[in-house]
């Protein structure tokens, strides 16, 4: 006895993995409208208020601090006693 097709197991698809087909099928401009221009017009207009002596390193960090998609990334963390100031007392 054969399955029949309605009766095969549905792939069960993520809300992530549909994204990403979805996202996988625009067009460039239509990516980059949909996942960076909005946070970039949002770290370019807080680059011309403030002005600083470094533009693409203000940039930058404004980008990975307000990523809407943030991922742990490795400079996030530090180990035990990493990145902290030491107590002079």
């Amino acid at each position: 006895m054969s399955e029949t097709p309605s009766s095969a197991p549905t792939p069960v698809v993520t809300h992530e993995e549909e994204k990403e087909i979805n996202l996988s099928a625009l067009n460039t401009k239509n990516y980059l409208d949909k996942t960076v221009v909005p946070i970039l017009l949002q770290g370019l207009a807080a680059l011309a208020q403030e002005r600083p002596p470094n533009p693409v390193e203000y940039l930058a960090a404004y980008l990975l601090r307000n990523n809407p998609n943030k991922t742990e990334h490795p400079l996030d963390k530090t180990e035990e006693g990493e990145g902290e100031i030491a107590d002079t007392e």
